[in-house]
């Protein structure tokens, strides 16, 4: 398991205000709350695809049977062995029941009469403490994450007798077990279990929390849980949900190979590279330090600004391109390495910037 440090941003513990689109579903809870379960019993959910540096979700169009993508709800301490289940009566097609004092408890999804949802659980002594809400993501940026922050609310559904805890982990296997203490908040214990929120404008505390010194490759995955736990005990429990999740993940810097600048400045620090042809992949990149240089657009004058170095030669993929200025320095470790080709026979290219190097080059095409 790869380590890392968690960094506190810290859970609020007011109510939120800043929540410009609960304005008008605050104006609409009037009805009873209902609670939209899933009574899936044991199910397979593929990780979220993290494909650029952000991610959100507010659960509102998630269904009994289908949490979002890479959600999952049930015991602790295992993503792969979590299962969603719930012991809350069904009514009609919606699998909705009215949330009281009595439910016999909840694993799934909370939602009011102004249709907003939250993932959450209510713990009683048929549906046992602890459970936990869990995500997981698949890197797939095309970067390595080397951090990523956290930002979500706390709901509070229904009051309870007995106090409860919400603790956060986090880590690169299945397990989950690396806390991140910044993201953990505490309930103290109502006393009754008769106080339904969502009729008078569901507690909310705003959360937030970070995590440091990541080295997760593309296609590595990376898991959260966030351990509902009551103290002493499962029974009278609180009903109490996670809603309108973001992460924003940071990036290392990855070198690019293609040329993405049109007839921008090429120096030692440009960003005008991209990591895949036609500006695909991880654009804005810096310079790759291996691998031919790619220019694949055709009719464009990059100007070189000081002196720029070449460890792998260039490859001109189209017609019409015109390097200038500057200085190419070819470090590359044989003449066949320092390679300058154009790749179609028709094709025409000009390099007119100034050419150092110690080992030679090799002209192709």
């Amino acid at each position: 398991m790869k380590r890392f440090d968690p960094h506190v941003g810290g859970a609020g513990q007011g109510l939120s205000a800043g929540k410009s689109h609960r304005s008008l579903k605050t104006l609409l809870r009037n009805a009873a709350a209902i609670i939209l379960f899933s009574s899936v019993a044991s199910e397979v959910r593929a990780q979220a695809s993290l494909s650029s540096a952000t991610y959100t979700q507010n659960f509102d169009a998630a269904t009994a049977s289908a949490l979002p993508t890479g959600w999952k709800v049930g015991g602790s301490d295992s993503y792969s062995a979590a299962v969603t289940v719930s012991t809350v009566g069904t009514t009609g097609s919606t699998l909705a029941s009215t949330l009281t004092s009595s439910n016999s408890g909840v694993v799934g999804l909370f939602k009011d009469s102004a249709l907003d949802q939250a993932i959450g659980i209510l713990n009683t002594g048929s549906v046992t403490s602890p459970k936990s809400v869990y995500f997981a993501f698949t890197n797939n940026t095309g970067s390595t994450v080397t951090a990523f922050s956290l930002a979500w609310d706390y709901e509070k559904f229904r009051s309870g007798t007995r106090a409860f805890d919400w603790t956060l982990f986090g880590g690169t296997t299945n397990a989950v077990d690396t806390a991140i203490t910044a993201g953990n908040k505490s309930y103290a214990g109502d006393v009754a279990n008769t106080t339904i929120y969502m009729s008078n404008n569901e507690l909310v505390s705003a959360a937030t929390a970070s995590v440091t010194g990541l080295t997760l490759a593309a296609g590595e995955t990376f898991y959260l849980e966030w351990k509902l736990t009551g103290v002493g005990g499962s029974t009278n429990g609180q009903a109490l949900g996670i809603d309108n999740f973001s992460l924003t993940a940071t990036l290392a810097s990855v070198g690019g190979n293609f040329w993405n600048g049109s007839s921008g400045v090429w120096s030692s620090s440009s960003t005008n590279w991209a990591t895949e042809t036609a500006g695909g992949g991880n654009t804005g990149a810096t310079q790759a330090t291996s691998g031919a240089l790619i220019f694949d657009t055709p009719s464009i004058n990059p100007t070189v600004s000081g002196t720029v170095t070449v460890a792998a030669g260039l490859t001109f993929g189209a017609n019409g391109i015109n390097i200038s200025s500057g200085t190419i320095n070819l470090s590359g470790a044989n003449p066949a390495t320092n390679a300058i080709t154009v790749s179609n026979l028709s094709d025409t290219a000009t390099l007119s910037s100034a050419l150092t190097g110690t080992q030679g080059l090799t002209k192709l095409g």
